[in-house]
Formats: structure tokens, sequence, C-alpha cells
């Protein structure tokens, strides 16, 4: 028996010696793999933080470019009317001024105007307004005007990289990146800059995943050692029959806790060893229901954040247009009607529904006189309104969503022959979720009141959609959406 003893022990202190050498090798290995995933990840996110942050001030410049080129327009309307040619351009820039001088966006983004020669006409920091700029230098030596200059007046504009003299949230000096363009007629540039600072809160959100991901690792190892140990448990059960029974009984015990995270009765075990190894086991089981529940927890939470965040967003777009407030939610009701109807997957369903609470986002880039104007629509102004979906798309692309949201909302006015806009897709080419959301936005836009004309009713808008199905709508679509009216009694809540 003591022969047995001294042999059985034997094989534990060198069995448990292997395990915990190759846990340490194994550690290392994911800790080291791990590392060079974070170094790596944390560089393209480095890039990709520049890259939405060059998006977001070009994006910015674009709109300050054609709110001016809107105002621009009025200038000679006004003289028309009779008013003097220096008068109302005076007038109107000095609006344009003022307009630009207040507008800031993200943290510390802004827009600024300045003459070609340099004199600085608006800027976040007042100091600025009415000097000179031309020969201002950064500590690397490059004249900032002058280059601004040089990028903006290319076609379309241009971006430089410097380091800004006085970031406007930490008050220090700062790598900046600014995107500029040109009004040649008034010789005017017209840019954004933004500092690049908050790429550190970036890194650190990468660093905290890090080492969430080192923490599971660990605890992937600690169970790689705990079964190990089991199975050099195992080979010992070779010397005893009643070693053998109760080794039985401890893998049963394991796998009911891995499977139900029922917690092994301590005391039907025979040894000290087994009970400290049911200890771990049930500290494990108790780790991991906790997880799961945070998890669940987690997960709901981040559902109601997300659709909260979503209604406010539509909210905020209707906001500004009285005329269709409800519209986006009254055109992802029915969508959702039209889609059931199809028998779509409900995670289908559920992508699509978000999309179409948010499908006229892009609008928050029109002015609000274009959107309740009274009368039709000029040629520039409608060329605003038909932009609005690849504006959409360029606000919703940066957000994870677990569907295609921001190509629904980009592709919701394409039509099935290819005479719909901004890209003029056909047939197939157009997402089925923008098809069903297209077709659900004409009857609600027909069968509602608008600035320019009254609500046209519920059978007009179907009498469209029956005509042009197959040419404008999809078949399958426009049938369902028919169907719901004439024989389900589907009632459109305007």
């Amino acid at each position: 028996m003591f022969k047995v003893k001294t042999i059985r022990n034997s094989y534990f202190i060198g069995l448990f010696s292997i395990t915990f050498i190759l846990l340490i090798i194994l550690t290392s290995f994911f800790i080291y793999q791990r590392y060079r995933e974070f170094t790596d990840e944390a560089e393209i996110q480095k890039n990709d933080f520049v890259m939405s942050q060059k998006e977001i001030i070009k994006n910015e410049v674009d709109r300050a470019i054609d709110f001016i080129e809107f105002n621009k327009a009025k200038i000679a309307e006004r003289v028309e009317a009779g008013e003097k040619l220096e008068d109302v351009k005076k007038e109107i820039q000095e609006d344009i001024i003022k307009w630009i001088q207040e507008i800031r966006f993200d943290e510390g983004g802004y827009i600024f105007i300045s003459t070609y020669e340099g004199i600085v006409l608006a800027h976040y920091r007042p100091e600025h307004i009415g000097n000179n700029l031309w020969d201002l230098t950064d500590p690397n030596g490059i004249k900032i005007h002058q280059t601004i200059l040089k990028v903006g007046t290319q076609p379309g504009g241009g971006y430089m990289e410097y380091i800004g003299t006085k970031n406007p949230v930490t008050g220090k000096p700062g790598e900046k990146v600014t995107f500029a363009r040109s009004i040649d007629e008034w010789r005017w540039l017209v840019g954004a800059g933004v500092y690049l600072v908050n790429i550190e809160v970036v890194i650190a959100a990468n660093r905290e995943q890090f080492i969430k991901r080192i923490k599971s690792h660990v605890i992937y190892a600690n169970l790689i050692f705990l079964t190990i140990t089991a199975l050099a448990i195992l080979i010992i059960n070779s010397f005893s029959q009643r070693i053998s029974k109760q080794f039985n009984l401890l893998i049963h015990y394991f796998q009911k806790s891995a499977t139900t995270y029922e917690k092994i009765d301590r005391e039907k075990l025979p040894y000290n060893e087994f009970k400290v190894l049911s200890d771990s086991v049930n500290k494990m089981v108790t780790q991991r229901k906790q997880a799961e529940q945070q998890v669940k927890q987690g997960y709901k939470k981040l559902q109601r954040t997300m659709e909260a965040t979503i209604n406010t967003i539509s909210k905020i777009i209707e906001a500004r247009d009285p005329y269709t407030a409800g519209h986006q939610n009254t055109v992802s009701q029915f969508a959702v009607a039209i889609a059931k109807e199809m028998k779509l997957p409900e995670d289908k369903i559920e992508g699509m529904r978000i999309a179409a609470l948010v499908h006229d986002i892009g609008k928050i880039n029109i002015p609000a006189e274009i959107l309740s104007k009274p009368s039709k629509l000029n040629e520039m102004e409608f060329n605003l309104i038909k932009n609005h979906p690849k504006t959409g798309y360029n606000i919703l692309k940066t957000i994870d969503f677990p569907w295609p949201v921001a190509r629904i909302v980009l592709q919701h006015h394409e039509r099935l022959d290819g005479s719909g806009y901004p890209q003029g897709l056909k047939g197939d080419k157009t997402l089925l979720e923008a098809k069903i959301i297209g077709t659900a936005d004409v009857v609600e836009a027909m069968a509602s009141h608008r600035p320019y004309r009254p609500a046209l009713g519920i059978d007009k808008a179907l009498k469209e959609i029956s005509q042009n199905k197959g040419i404008l709508y999809d078949p399958e679509v426009a049938d369902a959406c028919l169907k719901l009216f004439k024989e389900k009694d589907f009632e459109f809540k305007l």
C-alpha cells in the first residue's frame, strides 16, 4: 500500500511539474500573440482615425461651401429686385462670416475663412480675425497659410498636416490636419481643421480590450491546467479499482458542471486533492454565470441605447421640417408590414426597420428653407435634395451596425429601371430592403400633406405603385404593398 501511494505521489509531482511548465509556455505564447495583434490593431486604428477625421472636416467644408453658394445665388436675385450690388454682397458676406464663426464640430473642430492674401475673416480664435497670417510658420518650418492656399485652390480642394499652435481643447500645440477649398470669385479660402490628439483615446480603448483578451486567455490556460491535471489523475487510476471509480465520479461532476452550471458537492469526493479541484471548478462556474449574466444585461442595454439613439436622430431630422414630422417612423412601420407580408427573416426586417427610421438623415445637411419651401424647387435646390442619400450614407457608414444600414439609406431612392438616384442602380443591384423602404416612402409621401401640395390620398398612391410595378418598383414588393391594403385591410396611419 505504501509503495502504491509513493508511486502515485511521484506521478502527481512529475505530471504537475510538466503541466505547470506547459501552462507557463502556453500563457507566454498567448500573451505574445495578443500583444502583436494589439500593436497591429493600434496602428490600423490610428490610420482609420486620421481618415475619419479627414472625412469629417471635408464634409464640414463641403457643407459650408454649399451654404456659401446657396447664399451667393441670392445676390443676383436681390440685385434684380433693385438693390445695390456692393451693399447686397457686403451684407451676405457678413452673414456668411458670422455663420461660419459659430460652427464647431466634434471635439475642437472648427471652420475658418481667409483671403488668398492671408487676411483672416472668420476663426475660432478671435485674436486672429483681421490679421495677416501669410508668414505664419509651424515648428517644422511649414508656411501654414501659403500651403493651405496651394492645396485649397486645387480642383476639389486638398488636405495638409502640420503642427497647430493651440489646440482649443488642451490649449497646447499638437498634430493637426486641415482641409480647404476656394471661392475663386471672392478670393476666399474656406477650411476646417481638427487636432489629432483624440487618437490616444482610441489606443487606450484598444489597450483595455487587449487586457481583457489577456485575462480571457489566462482563464483558458487555467482550464487547460485543470484538464491536464484530471488526465494525470486518470493515469494513476490504473493502480486501483477504487481510485478508478472515484475518478469516474469526479469526471461526472466536472461534465455536469460544464453543461448545467451545477456546482460540485465537495463532501461527496474522497480525496483532498479532489476537493481542491472542485473548489476551483465551483469558483469558475460562479464566475461564468456572472459573466454570462453581465453579457446578457450589456446586450440588452446596448439594444435599448441603440433604439433610443435611432429615435432621437429621427426626431432631430424631422424637427427641421415640421411638414414631414413622423414621416420616417410611418415609413418604418409600413416597410415592416410589407417585409412581414413577404415573409422576410426577422433579423433582416429589424435591420430594415432601423434603416427606415433614419433614411432621411442626410437631409440634416439641407437648409431648412429648402425643406419647407411652399413652391416647386429649382434645379439647384433639387440637386441638393438628391444628395441626401449619399450624405446619409457618409454619416452612417462608420457605425458598426449588424446590418447594411448605410447602404440601405444610400439606395432608398434608386428605381428598378435605373432612373433613381444617386447611383442610378438597376434591378437586383439595389438591396431588397432599400426597394421596400423606397416603395413605402413613395406611398407615404403621396398620401401625406407637403408644403408645396395637399395630400393626394392613398388611392392615388396605390395607383402609382400598381402602374409602375416592374418599371420603377420591384414586382414582389409592389404586390405585397397592394395586398396589404386591398386584401388585409391595412390602415396606413398618417
